[in-house]
């Protein structure tokens, strides 16, 4: 099975049952923490950190791996940015004209890549692979009920999210059933240069922008029809409750985000 970003890989771990809101706010706790330490030892345990989720939610880590081809660009370009340009006042050991690399460079290159990486698991991992997307969007929208009172639209934001959420992996699809409709009429999207190749993909982008807005219409179509207002008066079907267990989640993370950033200033 190949999941893309977006996509809710079923299971019954403790994760798993753990409330939305409990994961949004762990979420929000570790993504703070993860860019709040710099030094080696702390990415190293919020590394060794995702792996242990990975293991105790039982996603293959095979699947994790292929959910990741999406931010590779990202990932490649943040590393050579921090290769090439963190160079003034440090050791050189590799000079090409403008271009340099030091020690520093190189170790902030891929500390800072380790991060981004990091960052993508965990929101990937709270956001999509263990919370499905109609939960995600109800622990939104409870967690920002009180901007209601300064007439913030919590409800509409809510559903805009649970759309773009369950949206993206049908457009990934869509994609990809693009692609391999014009290889079979003898497009070749693998040769030629950057803006050859650049220039191929309009022939992808046109058809895949002219779904999404299909799609968009029928969507809109079938609220209205439904007679969908808001949130104004809305119930729903499962009222979730936070339990005694999704309380102790958060403060384990809590704890263990404290003790994180409290070693690297240390060693600082």
């Amino acid at each position: 099975m190949d999941v893309k970003i977006g996509q809710y890989w079923p299971g019954d771990s403790l994760i798993h049952r753990l409330d939305a809101r409990t994961k949004l706010i762990a979420l929000i706790i570790l993504l703070v923490s993860l860019l709040s330490v710099k030094d080696p030892i702390s990415i190293a345990l919020f590394t060794v950190l995702s792996l242990a989720l990975i293991k105790f939610a039982g996603i293959p880590f095979k699947v994790v791996l292929r959910s990741f081809k999406n931010v590779i660009f990202i990932v490649a370009f943040a590393f050579f940015m921090n290769l090439f340009f963190r160079a003034e006042g440090e050791e050189i050991i590799w000079r090409f004209g403008f271009l340099k690399i030091s020690k520093e460079g190189l170790a902030a290159a891929f500390l800072m890549s380790i991060r981004i990486l990091l960052l993508v698991f965990n929101s990937t991992f709270f956001l999509s692979l263990t919370t499905r997307a109609r939960a995600l969007a109800d622990a939104l929208e409870k967690l920002l009920k009180p901007l209601r009172y300064i007439k913030v639209p919590v409800s509409e934001l809510a559903l805009m999210m649970s759309i773009a959420l369950r949206f993206i992996p049908t457009l990934i699809d869509e994609s990809d059933r693009i692609i391999k409709a014009q290889a079979s009429r003898g497009g070749d999207l693998d040769r030629g240069g950057l803006f050859k190749k650049a220039k191929a993909f309009v022939i992808i982008l046109v058809p895949l922008f002219v779904s999404a807005l299909k799609r968009a219409g029928d969507l809109a179509l079938a609220m209205e029809v439904r007679c969908y207002r808001g949130g104004v008066g809305r119930t729903s079907l499962i009222e979730s409750k936070m339990k005694r267990q999704d309380y102790l989640f958060i403060a384990f993370t809590l704890l263990l985000a404290l003790v994180l950033i409290g070693q690297a200033k240390i060693r600082l």
